[in-house]
C-alpha cells in the first residue's frame, strides 16, 4: 500500500499532520482539539482509533492543543524533544503516561516507519523536525524554524516529499500591527521561516530528489497563500514547467494532501 500525507491543519492557529504508511499511520503535532482532528481523520478515511502514536514538533500550543484528549481517548504515545517532557507534563497531565522522550539525533522505529528527530532553531523548551522514512520513501518536516541550519538542509536532502515552513512575508509583518518585541521574534533565529528564506531553498530540493512540496505554517496575519506560492514559484519555475516537482499551499483549516 502506497504513503500518503495529508496536512489537516496549517496555520499559526494550530497544526496538524496525518502520515500513513500502507496499515500505519501517525500524526506529526496535534495543535487543533481532539475533536477537530477526529473529524479531519475521518474525512481522509483515518479511524482515530488506528494512530500509533502522535510526534511533536515542540510544546508550544499550536502544536499540543488536542494531545490532552487524544492521550484520554487512545492511550497514544507522544514522542517529543527532552527539553519538552516537564512543560508538557504541566499542559498536558492526562499525557504524562504516554510521554516519550525523542532527542534529536535519534529514531523511533514503528512497524514499517523510520522517523528521525533534527534539531531546529525555535524559541521552544525543545525543538525537532523530522525525516520519515516510509519504507523507502522519504518525507522531510519542517516547521517552525528561524534559520536553515546545516542539519535541517541535510535532513531534506533527498526526501521525495517536503513539507516547509512558509510563514510570513517580511514588509506584511513589519508593517503590521504586531507589536515590535513579537516583530522581532518572528524575524529572528529563534522565529519563524519567511517566505522569501523558504523560496530560497526550493530550487536545491528537486536536484536531489524532491518531487512534491507542500508550504505550510502561513501566517493568517502576515502572509496570503497567494503570495506564498508566488515567491516560491518564481524560484521553482523551471521544475514546475517541466514537471519535475509539484508545489502547493496546505489549508488552514481542512486536509491538504501532499
Amino acid at each position: 500500500m502506497p504513503s500518503e500525507v495529508f496536512m489537516l491543519f496549517s496555520s499559526s492557529k494550530g497544526n496538524c499532520c496525518l502520515v500513513k504508511n500502507g496499515s500505519e499511520a501517525f500524526l506529526i503535532d496535534a495543535g487543533v482539539s481532539a475533536r477537530r482532528i477526529e473529524h479531519a481523520l475521518c474525512a481522509v478515511g483515518t479511524d482515530p482509533a488506528s494512530l500509533r502514536g502522535v510526534f511533536l514538533t515542540h510544546e508550544h500550543s499550536d502544536h499540543i492543543a488536542g494531545i490532552n484528549q487524544l492521550c484520554k481517548r487512545y492511550g497514544l504515545p507522544v514522542f517529543a524533544p527532552p527539553g519538552c517532557m516537564e512543560p508538557l507534563a504541566a499542559l498536558c497531565p492526562d499525557a504524562i503516561p504516554f510521554l516519550r522522550p525523542f532527542a534529536p539525533g535519534t529514531v523511533v522505529n514503528l512497524e514499517r516507519s523510520r522517523v528521525y528527530a533534527v534539531a531546529t532553531p525555535h524559541d521552544a523548551a525543545g525543538s525537532v523536525g523530522f525525516r520519515i522514512d516510509l519504507s523507502g520513501e522519504l518525507l522531510g518536516y519542517f516547521t517552525d524554524i528561524g534559520y536553515l541550519t546545516t542539519s535541517i538542509l541535510k535532513a531534506l536532502s533527498g526526501c521525495h516529499r517536503v513539507v516547509i515552513e512558509s510563514n510570513h512575508d517580511v514588509g506584511m509583518l513589519r508593517s503590521g500591527p504586531y507589536p515590535e518585541p513579537l516583530k522581532r521574534r518572528i524575524l529572528g533565529e529563534y522565529g519563524h521561516l519567511s517566505n522569501a528564506t523558504c523560496a530560497s531553498l526550493l530550487p536545491h530540493l528537486p536536484v536531489y530528489g524532491t518531487k512534491r512540496i507542500l508550504l505550510a505554517h502561513l501566517s493568517e496575519q502576515n502572509n496570503t497563500p497567494e503570495i506564498a506560492y508566488e515567491e516560491s514559484a518564481s524560484r521553482l519555475r523551471d521544475a514546475l514547467t517541466n514537471g519535475t516537482v509539484t508545489l502547493s499551499v496546505a489549508a488552514p483549516s481542512s486536509p491538504t494532501e501532499l
